[in-house]
Parts: structure tokens; C-alpha cells; sequence
């Protein structure tokens, strides 16, 4: 397994920051919010080792549900997961329909004269 140690000397799985940072760039939250709470996290699983806690005490059994509840609690979340990449098709859609009918339109009016 490989582990990070931590200033106190506890070492954390580093899979679970790493899923962490994940989570919260799918979530749309910003670089240095995401380094806060990263930092948070960090200090949080070092206190739940040093207590004997398994790291799942502070993370609960699923990681990314509880870190999408972190970054809402402190409301650093932005557009929820996929949204970003949803809104680009419809834009891309509607350009296209009303290039459609600007053309349309030109020519309609052109041949009317």
C-alpha cells in the first residue's frame, strides 16, 4: 500500500486524496478551494490516526459522496458533475439553428424582391 506521512507522523493513503481532488474538480471547485479543503481533509485523517480511527471514520465507506457534502458545506461546489459537459452540445445545437436560419432568412428575403 502505498501512504504519505503526515507532519505527526501517521502516514495517509494517498488514494483517498487523490479521490478527493477528483471529486471536487468533477464538482467545478476551484483550484485553491480545492487545495483548502485538501488541506482540511489531510489534517482531519491525521487526527483520525492518531485516535486509532480507520481513515473511513472521517471519509464514510464511499469517499466522493462525502467530499461533494464537504465542498457543499462550505459551498465551494460548482456546476454539478457532467453539467459543463452537457450545456456545451445544447449551445453548440442552438448555434447551429439559428445559423440555419439566418440563412434561411437571407434567402427568403432575397428571392422576395
Amino acid at each position: 500500500m502505498n501512504t504519505s506521512k503526515a507532519a505527526s507522523g501517521f502516514t495517509i493513503d494517498p488514494s483517498i486524496l487523490r479521490q478527493a481532488e477528483i471529486t471536487w474538480r468533477r464538482a467545478a471547485v476551484r483550484r485553491t478551494d480545492r487545495r483548502e479543503l485538501a488541506e482540511e481533509l489531510s489534517n482531519e485523517l491525521t487526527a483520525a490516526a492518531e485516535a486509532g480511527l480507520p481513515p473511513s471514520a472521517v471519509t464514510g465507506d464511499d469517499v466522493t459522496p462525502t467530499m461533494h457534502a464537504w465542498a457543499d458545506e462550505r459551498g465551494r461546489r460548482g456546476a454539478p458533475d457532467g453539467t459543463r459537459r452537457l450545456c456545451r452540445p445544447h449551445w453548440s445545437a442552438l448555434l447551429q439553428a439559428w445559423v440555419s436560419c439566418s440563412r434561411f432568412s437571407t434567402s427568403v428575403s432575397t428571392t422576395a424582391s
